[in-house]
């Protein structure tokens, strides 16, 4: 199953963590995994690349696992810009589960709203 935790501060996410394999199809053919992985690296992607907010990324390819969190020292309208990337994932991953409910058994989406 794939794991995937978001982080909130009252509503506003701070950050998430995607680990395990979703276990839909074989390793290099599981399009679950695929997408949960595309839309998550996206994230990292434009919150480093295009934002260039230099988020805090930790990557185990081995044990497939990703996290991503805010750094701690963003200007106002850095973490404003920053939310409309991390809305967008979580928001993508809740439709993903909404649009075909049987992929809850490969899926789970955590939100807590607490310091990770």
């Amino acid at each position: 199953m794939t794991n995937v935790q978001i982080y909130k501060q009252n509503d506003n996410i701070i950050g998430f963590n995607v680990s395990g394999h979703s276990g839909y199809s074989e390793a290099g053919s599981d399009i679950v995994c695929s997408a949960i992985s595309s839309l998550a690296q996206s994230v990292c992607v434009g919150l480093e690349n295009v934002l260039k907010l230099k988020p805090i990324i930790k990557i185990d390819e081995k044990n497939a696992y990703l996290s991503c969190f805010l750094n701690k020292t963003l200007k106002e309208k850095q973490f404003s810009d920053a939310q409309i990337l991390l809305k967008t994932f979580e928001k993508s991953v809740q439709l993903l589960l909404i649009g075909d409910k049987k992929l809850k058994k490969y899926v789970k989406l955590e939100v807590k709203n607490e310091i990770h």
